[in-house]
């Protein structure tokens, strides 16, 4: 059935190796011209989307989550993000593109940045400071990829880093008002939803994630709870849900499929985990998706 699982492209419609490059860019107006400013639902398994919009206008749906874009703002599309959109013509920005591994190794983000990429984010930059700093990063930054100025690599990495700089203290205002111990704590959460993204396909149980933590169920569960506003087990169970919806929308795999996919042996009991997330079944959530309706 691999031919019916959600579209995955590593470039939109094209896949392409970018061995040599860290960061792969290129005009917003560029890829979506080519596909009658329409870009389908699709995912990427592995690459991360960071888009600056400048100006223009364009509906872009995360998630199955629609949003109305304000120009400028930056947005965030983490790997495995279900993603499309629909531009105007008078739309003007660029994407980023870059492998997850990448991230780790070659640009050495810290934990922080790591946090700020790690879920769909649209980033307002209408401050008029703001603005100018984030539209000169980029634009220096698809300068140097389009060019061939000696240490083009370094000065790649260089604005890369300085937008991901951007990006974090954007979002670091409500989390600087926070105490000392409450920045732990996200760290830890943040180690803890990583540790979900990798797992919860295997059915994969509190202990398992308290131990590869170093800490107890109990403390794990409180640090869920006070930094992410959840406990341990509905971070697990929203991740697994939020699975099956993408598989139910995007995907012709049947329900036995699915549950199969999201880590239930049985059908039966995955069909009622998801009718207790969503009050109804996985069939007629479906239905009502494909009715154009809002499950």
């Amino acid at each position: 059935m691999q031919e019916e699982s959600i579209h995955r492209f590593d470039i939109y419609e094209e896949l392409i190796e970018i061995p040599l490059d860290p960061i792969h860019c290129e005009s917003i107006v560029q890829r979506s011209a080519l596909h009658n400013w329409t870009i389908k639902p699709h995912q990427h398994q592995e690459l991360l989307h960071i888009f600056y919009f400048a100006a223009g206008s364009g509906q872009v749906q995360l998630d199955m989550v629609s949003h109305q874009l304000v120009m400028p703002c930056v947005m965030i599309v983490p790997a495995q993000t279900v993603h499309s959109f629909t531009f105007g013509t008078d739309i003007d920005g660029h994407v980023v593109t870059l492998h997850g591994r990448t991230l780790d190794e070659s640009l050495g983000a810290t934990v922080e940045v790591i946090d700020a990429l790690s879920k769909p984010r649209i980033i307002s930059a209408a401050k008029s400071a703001a603005h100018k700093l984030i539209g000169d990063l980029f634009d220096q930054l698809v300068g140097e990829f389009s060019g061939i100025s000696p240490v083009r690599q370094v000065a790649l990495r260089a604005y890369f880093s300085l937008i991901l700089v951007w990006i974090t203290r954007e979002l670091a205002t409500e989390i600087g008002r926070r105490p000392t111990n409450s920045l732990r704590q996200d760290r830890r959460a943040a180690e803890f939803t990583a540790l979900v993204e990798k797992h919860f396909r295997e059915g994969a149980t509190l202990e398992f994630y308290a131990a590869r933590l170093s800490i107890t169920p109990t403390q794990l569960n409180n640090i869920s709870r006070a930094a992410l506003g959840r406990t341990a087990k509905k971070v697990v169970h929203d991740r697994i849900y939020l699975e099956a919806r993408r598989n139910l929308v995007y995907t012709m795999l049947t329900v036995k499929e699915i549950a199969g996919l999201v880590g239930f042996a049985d059908p039966a009991y995955f069909a009622r985990f998801f009718s207790r997330h969503a009050g109804m079944a996985p069939s007629e959530f479906r239905r009502l998706s494909l009715l154009g309706g809002t499950p």
